[in-house]
């Protein structure tokens, strides 16, 4: 009100029962207010509000000019207040079933069912009705399969880490997190003659999981080792992840040692390779999950006569 009227007065309503009170202005545009006396308007406005003033009553002549009201346009609404004893309320809820005289008024779309498509809809279509939760419920193919379906879409954040080294050699890393929209289409078989019968197949864009266990795939050969690590060791931090069992950093070792430097970007991948011909240190970066710690970095110095294990933090 004050950002946007000027010449506001407020007074008390005639009837104090609610607290409420008559404000008159004039609307101007924002620039045109002095910015002192909008913060004199609004400070009083506030205090008032609060209660720690009280606002003065309409006078019963106005000394003021008069406001220009416009004709009115439509038919005058008139507002009533009406108390209702219990014994007269209890007749009413009787006799309209409820509050409303009519109840699809108010709850229209409340039961309304959904409208058939009015052709057969193509796969495409099909998946994203499934993934956004329009169709769902018992579902019976014309072979007699019966499936419970239940579709739903979340957001999820796909993270992104790049790593620049400046001069000095100090390591700056920048995280960008991307939304990601991830539909989840669920189907519980419940067909009586299928051997699925019970178990629920579930079809997403993100990493599939399932209640089987995935038969054993061999190792696959593993890659020369490219450059001596030297002694290896790790910080605190990382020795403590070991010690609980929360990291394995064998698997990432081998990688960093094979030249697999982990998800640095196209910049520090080639500085690496540089660095195999040249001897200068290697840098190597990993994501891992282990507790509130998400990224490994592996260093190797320049003489190749030591390896460390690190987080982000300990550097």
């Amino acid at each position: 009100l004050s950002n946007h009227f000027t010449g506001l007065r407020i007074y008390a309503a005639a009837d104090p029962t609610f607290k409420q009170v008559v404000i008159f202005g004039i609307r101007v545009r924002r620039q045109d207010l002095a910015r002192a006396d909008a913060n004199q308007v609004r400070s009083r406005l506030q205090a008032i509000g609060a209660g720690q003033e009280k606002a003065e009553e309409i006078p019963a002549a106005w000394p003021w000019e008069p406001y220009v009201v416009l004709p009115a346009t439509s038919e005058l609404e008139h507002f009533y207040r009406v108390t209702l004893e219990p014994e007269q309320f209890a007749g009413e809820v009787q006799r309209l079933r409820g509050l409303w005289p009519d109840f699809n008024l108010h709850f229209a779309q409340a039961g309304l069912q959904p409208r058939p498509p009015v052709r057969e809809l193509s796969r495409w279509h099909l998946a994203l009705a499934l993934a956004a939760g329009a169709i769902s419920g018992v579902v019976r193919s014309k072979s007699d399969r019966i499936l419970v379906v239940k579709g739903d879409t979340y957001k999820d954040k796909v993270r992104k880490t790049e790593f620049t080294e400046d001069d000095d050699g100090n390591i700056t890393e920048v995280r960008i997190l991307t939304d990601r929209f991830i539909p989840i289409i669920r189907a519980w078989e419940m067909t009586p003659s299928s051997v699925n019968q019970g178990r629920v197949l579930t079809i997403s864009s993100s990493a599939a999981t399932t209640e089987e266990a995935e038969e054993p795939q061999p190792e696959p050969a593993s890659a020369p080792l490219l450059f001596s690590p030297g002694q290896v060791v790790m910080t605190a931090a990382v020795s403590h992840l070991v010690e609980t069992g929360q990291l394995n950093p064998a698997p990432l070792l081998k990688r960093h040692l094979a030249g697999d430097w982990g998800t640095l970007d196209q910049e520090d991948w080639n500085t690496n390779q540089r660095a195999l011909k040249f001897g200068d240190r290697l840098l190597s970066s990993y994501d891992i999950d282990a507790g509130d710690e998400s990224r490994l970095w592996i260093i190797t110095e320049a003489d190749r006569s030591s390896t460390t294990l690190l987080l982000p933090s300990d550097y």
